[in-house]
């Protein structure tokens, strides 16, 4: 079985009226599968997994245990009455608990007729913890209708996706399950699966080419759709500065909070001048340069804003782009470099117009880039956030308001080609210092910067890839040698060690 990982969603449970489903027409809000004592468990099927009743009496539910190295293990269960008819609702909800002693992620895949993983169905995906209850709720993405192309984008409005999608009013099935092959047995309970939301077909969904492009407004914004805060003029960006600093002025940020965002009123320890950490009362804390205790809270990205999108073979789809009658904004307007991203536009050098920086100058006026660094900092403060993180504009770090956090890259071997580096490898440490050496002089001697993450988002894998990485390197690799000697070791010769592992290997 495969799966088309659409997304992830995370939804707090809704109150909905309860109610029966019937053959004749379509569900009424409520529940779609009732797991009590009624409910015939000989209708479902099991694979690689054992079912049984769960929940409580209160709220019934379906308990699935998966067996070990199963083909997406789980279990799928029918429309007792055929088939749902799900054509007026926006989406499905069901809550599961982990009641397992290790996280696992809960696949929910809605089927129409033939539905084979791929084709005619879709699915979503939520992880949970053990003992967690979580709510995954499932929009009901339906097949386009629309004779629209859209390309080179992330994201496409409601009803314009060029592919997917299913048949809401014939849902004949639900199939639950976890990863493919898995290396434990896990065990989760499924309950209250429920339909909600009015769904209506948006206007647009059914608009000709004449009628919908242009889609883009001057403010980078769908222009076919109403939603609060949008903008709808110059005249609402300048009130809306202007109400943002009446509102900024009076909230200064947290009580207690010395200007380094530590815990003012905390403990006392020492003020080395620059970030630290530190044991205390038998807990690790991040130490401000004025000794106080810091829990860092923070935003990555924290920058221009970045809405800065391709033009070329799509000029028709904006109202306003800038062109040389609007001499202050051509500056939003430059050529990429070559290889821009991905899809339509992969390898090429699109020219870009960046709607976020055209929209500061139209709120701020002229002095837009002196005085919007100035407003982000003390947004961060109003709204409890005292780290910038992650590849933030260096130039709002340097300005030494806000405490921030770097990263940098470096070139070492790599276990088996994984993306993961050598450690062991005898150049790693000095790998390492060549990749902060560009900060010598700045942040390192910077005390507002809290330090370094280095590489970003690691393949770790689970609690055996990393040796099997290592094992399935050359002969020449560090990591290689480093787990040789220690299964060394441990087991001075060929025969202790097939021994100790059941195995038959020569050397």
């Amino acid at each position: 079985m495969r799966c088309d990982r659409a997304g992830f969603w995370w939804c707090v449970p809704l109150l909905l009226a309860a109610g029966m489903a019937t053959a004749a027409e379509p569900v009424p809000a409520g529940q779609l599968l009732d797991f009590g004592p009624t409910f015939d468990f000989t209708k479902l099927t099991a694979n690689s997994s054992r079912i049984a009743r769960g929940g409580t009496l209160t709220a019934p539910g379906l308990r699935v245990t998966t067996n070990i190295d199963g083909s997406w293990p789980g279990v799928t269960v029918p429309s007792p009455i055929g088939h749902w008819d799900l054509s007026s609702f926006e989406f499905i909800t069901l809550d599961a608990h982990n009641i397992d002693t290790h996280d696992i992620d809960v696949y929910v895949r809605i089927d129409n007729p033939g539905a084979d993983g791929g084709s005619r169905c879709m699915t979503e995906r939520i992880g949970t913890q053990p003992d967690q209850r979580v709510t995954l709720t499932i929009p009901l993405k339906r097949v386009s209708k629309s004779t629209i192309k859209l390309f080179g984008m992330n994201g496409f409005p409601q009803g314009l996706y060029t592919n997917g999608g299913i048949d809401p009013a014939n849902i004949v099935a639900l199939t639950i399950f976890t990863d493919d092959h898995p290396k434990v047995s896990s065990s989760f309970e499924v309950t209250n699966v429920r339909a909600f939301g009015v769904y209506r077909d948006p206007p647009w969904a059914t608009m000709d080419e004449a009628a919908f492009f242009p889609f883009i407004d001057r403010y980078g914004q769908f222009m076919h759709k109403e939603w609060p805060g949008k903008v709808h003029s110059d005249a609402e960006l300048i009130a809306n500065r202007e109400a943002e600093a009446k509102a900024l002025a009076g909230s200064p940020g947290p009580r207690g909070w010395d200007s380094w965002g530590g815990w003012n009123d905390g403990p006392q320890l020492e003020a080395t001048g620059h970030f630290r950490t530190a044991k205390h009362e038998g807990r690790w804390w991040l130490v401000d340069p004025a000794g106080k205790l810091f829990f860092s809270t923070g935003l990555t990205c924290v920058g221009w804003g970045g809405a800065s999108t391709p033009i070329d073979d799509r000029e028709r789809w904006f109202s306003w782009l800038p062109t040389a009658a609007d001499e202050a904004f051509m500056r939003f307007r430059n050529k990429s470099g070559p290889s821009w991203g991905g899809g339509y536009y992969a390898g090429k050098s699109p020219v870009m117009v960046d709607f976020s920086g055209a929209n500061l100058l139209r709120k701020y006026g002229p002095e837009w880039s002196a005085l919007y660094p100035e407003m982000v900092h003390r947004r961060l403060r109003a709204w409890g956030i005292n780290t910038l993180g992650n590849w933030s504009e260096p130039g709002f770090c340097a300005m030494q308001r806000t405490p921030y956090t770097r990263t940098f890259w470096y070139e070492t071997p790599q276990l088996n080609n994984s993306g993961f580096p050598d450690v062991f490898d005898p150049g790693f440490g000095a790998a390492l210092d060549k990749g902060t050496a560009k900060f010598l002089g700045t942040s390192v001697s910077d005390p507002w910067c809290i330090g370094f993450f280095v590489d970003n988002e690691m393949s770790w894998g689970g609690d055996t890839d990393l040796a099997k990485r290592a094992l399935a390197s050359p002969a020449t690799a560090a990591a290689k040698r480093a787990l040789s000697d220690w299964l060394r070791a441990r087991h001075p010769d060929i025969a202790q060690l097939n021994t100790a592992w059941g195995t038959t290997w020569a050397t």
